[in-house]
């Protein structure tokens, strides 16, 4: 209840949320969890999407196995089939985890630890923005493909929050990365 308090007093006039591994809230209890943020008037999504001033936005929590946390799947045909949920014609992307080779720069040696399935997905949906965490090391952005990806992870609140602007009448995404 914490964060739905926290994100709710934010000044934005738009709050969005989605889960992640350590949101065991979410996953044992999502219900009561939904309710904590609608009241706080946070929209939380599940893979589920929101058109927010014309925007096309749809979040997912899903990350590989690892450890025993919350919203995992094992790689391959499970998470193969939350990420075919995604749907095409996508402005905003938001997961929890990276795809494989962008922002995923685990700091136990050199492992990438994004998803494959994913980043496949997203070669089809084409987002014009992707934003998600769970990789703390992995913080940055990246133009791929016209896809600007942004590993927004705060890495234990040791980073300031990652500003994007996004300029609607041009269309013109600018990343103000944390110092």
């Amino acid at each position: 209840s914490e964060a739905a308090k926290w994100l709710g007093k934010a000044p934005h006039p738009v709050k969005l949320a989605v889960a992640g591994n350590h949101d065991w809230g979410f996953a044992r209890k999502p219900y009561a969890a939904r309710a904590l943020f609608e009241r706080a008037g946070v929209t939380y999504l599940e893979d589920s999407g929101v058109t927010i001033a014309g925007l096309r936005v749809w979040g997912s929590p899903w990350q590989p196995a690892y450890n025993d946390w919350a919203f995992n799947l094992p790689r391959g045909e499970a998470l193969a089939e939350r990420w075919a949920l995604i749907p095409e014609g996508l402005d905003i992307l938001i997961t929890h985890c990276p795809p494989r080779g962008i922002g995923d720069q685990s700091g136990y040696g050199d492992r990438r630890a994004g998803c494959d399935d994913l980043l496949e997905r997203v070669r089809v949906v084409r987002p014009r923005l992707h934003c998600f965490g769970h990789i703390h090391e992995g913080g940055g952005h990246w133009v791929v493909a016209g896809t600007c990806f942004v590993n927004c992870t705060t890495w234990e609140c040791e980073r300031p929050a990652t500003v994007i602007d996004w300029d609607l009448a041009t269309g013109t995404i600018k990343v103000i990365a944390p110092s």
